[in-house]
């Protein structure tokens, strides 16, 4: 993180974690220190976990228009690509229209 993030009680922020992906947050507290609270995890006003290891480690970064669009897009890509793989049995005519889909013929 290059600056200190600028953020208040109920501002959104992205959470990004080496395993969990992006997703968004809202600030629930900042501490008298001026830990962040969000989704019960303090953060340092830099935006790194407090006590976080170095492989494991969240950051949160303030949340713009644009990027809660392109989290909640990702998020849902990961979401149908993971319905899509989970399929134990579809009907021969959903496999024709989900390759159309995948070729590009859509």
């Amino acid at each position: 993180m290059s600056e200190k993030l600028n953020v208040t009680i109920g501002d959104k922020v992205i959470i990004s974690s080496r395993f969990g992906g992006e997703k968004i947050g809202t600030v629930e507290k900042i501490t008298s220190k001026g830990f962040i609270k969000v989704n019960n995890i303090l953060f340092t006003d830099w935006g790194r976990e407090r006590g976080g290891d170095t492989w494991s480690c969240s950051y949160i970064k303030q949340a713009t228009p644009e990027l809660i669009q392109q989290v909640e897009q990702t998020n849902f890509r990961k979401y149908v690509l993971n319905k899509l793989h989970s399929l134990q049995d579809i009907e021969y005519g959903q496999a024709v229209e989900i390759n159309k889909i995948l070729e590009g013929e859509y």
